[in-house]
């Protein structure tokens, strides 16, 4: 059902011209007292728990349902004299975002037993005309809207993951913006150096602001420093492998996530051990060799929870073995190979050939 066929009129707008279908007066009764964050009320004859939202400048209050009705979720917008101004209702109404001329802004997440990834943002104006009604193929949550009503915004959850923001006068879609690391994030329009950004946000936090042109104009410190390990990780697979090492402690040194943190120790780990490689190969079994062969263990170790951590590992602990017994060292070499059958016990992988296992019995 459109939004047009559930809004409902009343007051003394009885304009010949209003392009939606007008009824008979709603029954809206509210309990005292309406400053509480939950309000009681009945419409249309039910009983009808709201939640509450005022517009920035205090002069309109918005109400919707929080309880099901047979209508849907109920809207209520009611001026400065707390009398009802309009009401309108919508499938199931998830956030509400009032501006200071009385727009209101309602994300509709549909019939909660609706599998279809959907929702529909909604726009009412303070004389109760629909001004935006926009249907997505996937869901949405939160919502904003300007001081003055004049541009409004919702964000989609995966598999679009965008900001979307609407010209309210016109009616129109003016800005997408995809944002791949935040799934519909939270929304405030804001400003900076007098011109109208839309912050988006991380949790509680400000993550990124972008223009009405979708262009980003700010960042948080944290934001700043992804990007920077992002060009770090991009330049490091165009890079020479000392060069890459270099970026890539750069970006290890910068990441506070611990998932992507250990990524990188399994970039440097590799990197290391490639040119260990390169070394022993152009040179022979030089302390750089011996050096680079360590440090791609210590970092391999910190991405031991991970196949790729033991396995890392294992090798480079095979070809110390491998070292030692060259020089007649056979109590180190031994200590390295019953290492890797420790590691291979504790996460139950195989991880020793049969070659190592032949070593360790004849090493034992």
């Amino acid at each position: 059902m459109g939004l047009f066929n559930r809004l409902f009129g009343w007051g003394n707008d009885t304009r010949s011209d209003s392009k939606n279908n007008r009824g008979p007066e709603p029954d809206v009764v509210i309990d005292e007292p309406l400053d509480a964050d939950f309000v009681h009320g009945q419409f249309q004859g039910e009983r009808i728990t709201f939640s509450s939202v005022s517009s920035p400048n205090g002069n309109w209050r918005c109400l919707y349902g929080r309880t099901a009705a047979n209508v849907g979720t109920p809207v209520v917008l009611l001026n400065e004299n707390e009398e009802v101004q309009h009401a309108f209702a919508v499938t199931r109404a998830q956030d509400v975002s009032i501006a200071n001329d009385g727009h209101v802004a309602v994300t509709d997440i549909g019939d909660p037993d609706d599998q279809n990834l959907s929702g529909t943002f909604d726009v009412v104006a303070p004389d109760g005309t629909s001004v935006i009604e926009h249907e997505f193929d996937a869901n949405i949550w939160e919502c904003s809207i300007t001081e003055n009503g004049r541009f409004a915004a919702t964000a989609t959850h995966n598999p679009d993951r965008s900001v979307y923001i609407f010209d309210v006068e016109s009616g129109e879609f003016a800005t997408k913006f995809e944002t791949p690391n935040l799934n519909a994030p939270t929304q405030e329009f804001g400003t900076i150096e007098g011109e109208v950004v839309l912050y988006l946000l991380d949790g509680d936090e400000r993550y990124r602001a972008i223009d009405l042109d979708g262009n980003t104009v700010w960042k948080s410190r944290d934001l700043e420093e992804q990007d920077r390990i992002d060009q770090l990780l991009d330049s490091s697979e165009q890079a020479d492998l000392e060069e890459a090492i270099d970026l890539l402690e750069e970006a290890y040194e910068l990441s506070d996530d611990q998932s992507r943190k250990k990524s990188i120790a399994n970039k440097l780990a590799d990197t290391h051990w490639r040119l260990s490689k390169n070394i022993r190969k152009e040179e022979g079994d030089t302390d750089a060799w011996w050096s680079h062969l360590n440090q791609a263990k210590q970092y391999y170790y910190e991405t031991v929870s991970w196949y790729d951590g033991k396995k890392g590992v294992a090798k480079v602990e095979r070809k110390q073995a491998k070292y030692h017994l060259k020089e007649g060292d056979e109590e180190a070499a031994l200590q390295l190979l019953q290492s890797i059958s420790e590691l291979e016990d504790e996460y139950d992988v195989q991880l020793l050939t049969d070659a190592d296992k032949e070593k360790i019995e004849n090493l034992s």
